[in-house]
């Protein structure tokens, strides 16, 4: 079974599929050989939000793959909107100016279905409301990056119950690896002294314009309701109101959703592909988005550890491709060539290509669902000493995983190798595209 029954079913043939787009680098990773299975008479459309694109690299990677699709007539099209800004009034008005465009642009196409990730920005709110009697559809790669808030999973899950924030811990804040990173990460400005009450009165104006104009003026224009900001919702990112139905395609997902959404109809799809198969041999991938010195400590002595066992013959290290930390320093390749390992250095806006190794070291976080989405017999060795950007409610969530390896010393790291993954996408169905019918 592949893709495409998911659209084609009880319909007319030559469906329109838009998928937006607002986190291009994390979409990519997910369905980077999945949009090639979708049968040729469904004509399918990105439109992207250039999240991340303050690296020319990442912005070039994603124009480039989207570019190799079109040119393999996989999709139809690819539309790229502009950035904006509530602190910047020529950015907004640009961007709403382009939106509005591109907006006739969907309308001409007439799509049956559009796919939403969830409604973080107000222009998707717009786009649900403006194509209302379109099939809209949810779709949710990882855990809401809201969970960032909070220590606790119990926490959250509590919050998501009473639709409001709840901590019975210190609410968590997610830290880079120094200030100048961390306002690039968060896209905060530095923080300056207002010596003039008239500076700080002036960037509140801005910002109150703005809003007006983004809630108020561009959905009177388009005879839509104001858009109204859900306080909790929208502050965790994990807004899917107004949508059809919302897939997701890891178990460990759905009843975050359920929780969230108990009405709605709620699918979980299995997106591996019987026809990629995975490679058998004993190189792992480094995957990390900090440079904590107590997390590279267990890194090392695990490299050590699986070395011990003769179960790695090579690493590859990729740092995170949108959350900036700081370059590896000649510390951590002298280090490497002590330990007498063969290491290559991966540019890290390409996407990590789970299919061609054993396993992955890392902070937990979604890379571990989207490692299983390609390779489920994919072993993962997770760090847990220092978590500068990972929430104790994500490792938390992560911990309830059967497949990951918290602890590894060389008997627990023997054991677990040897161990078959004990998947559970054999509960979920295949990504069926008729199902979106329904």
């Amino acid at each position: 079974m592949n893709l495409n029954k998911l659209f084609l079913e009880h319909s007319r043939v030559n469906k329109k599929l838009l998928f937006v787009v607002t986190n291009p680098i994390q979409f990519k990773g997910f369905f980077r050989n999945k949009l090639e299975l979708i049968d040729k008479r469904i004509e399918i459309y990105l439109l992207i939000y250039p999240y991340g694109f303050f690296n020319p690299d990442l912005k070039k990677e994603i124009k480039s793959w989207t570019d190799s699709l079109k040119k393999k007539s996989v999709i139809k099209n690819a539309w790229y909107l502009k950035k904006y800004s509530y602190q910047n009034i020529n950015e907004n008005i640009n961007f709403n100016i382009d939106f509005l465009k591109t907006l006739e642009k969907i309308k001409l196409k007439n799509f049956d279905f559009i796919m939403v990730s969830a409604l973080g920005h107000y222009w998707e709110k717009i786009i649900v409301k403006y194509f209302h009697k379109k099939k809209i559809i949810g779709y949710l790669l990882s855990p809401p990056s809201g969970m960032d808030f909070f220590n606790s999973l119990s926490d959250f899950f509590k919050s998501i119950k009473d639709k409001n924030f709840f901590h019975t811990k210190n609410q968590y804040v997610v830290k880079s690896d120094n200030k100048r990173i961390h306002r690039i990460n968060t896209e905060s400005k530095k923080s300056k002294i207002n010596i003039f009450i008239l500076s700080f009165i002036l960037e509140k104006i801005i910002i109150r314009i703005n809003l007006f104009i983004n809630l108020f003026i561009i959905p009177i224009y388009l005879k839509l309701p104001i858009i109204k900001i859900n306080r909790f919702y929208d502050r965790i990112n994990f807004n899917y109101f107004g949508t059809n139905k919302i897939v997701c395609f890891n178990p460990s997902l759905i009843n975050i959703i359920k929780m969230a959404y108990p009405n709605q109809k709620i699918d979980c799809y299995n997106l591996l592909d019987s026809k990629v198969k995975n490679l058998e041999n004993n190189e792992w991938a480094y995957l990390l988005s900090n440079n904590s010195e107590k997390s590279l400590e267990v890194f090392y002595q695990i490299i050590k550890n699986l070395k011990k066992l003769n179960k790695i013959s090579k690493l590859y290290i990729k740092q995170h491709p949108s959350w900036l930390s700081e370059r590896l320093g000649p510390n951590f390749y002298k280090k490497l060539k002590e330990i007498k390992i063969p290491f290559k250095v991966l540019k890290k806006t390409e996407n990590t290509i789970y299919e061609k190794y054993k396993g992955i070291i890392l902070e937990p976080g979604s890379s571990i669902i989207e490692g299983l989405t390609h390779n489920p017999k994919l072993k993962i060795l997770a760090i847990k000493s220092s978590y500068i950007d990972v929430s104790g409610a994500l490792y938390q969530l992560y911990k309830k995983f059967t497949g990951i390896c918290w602890s590894h010393d060389v008997k627990n790291l023997k054991k677990y190798l040897k161990r078959e993954n004990n998947s559970n996408f054999k509960v979920i169905k295949k990504f069926e595209i008729n199902e979106l019918d329904h």
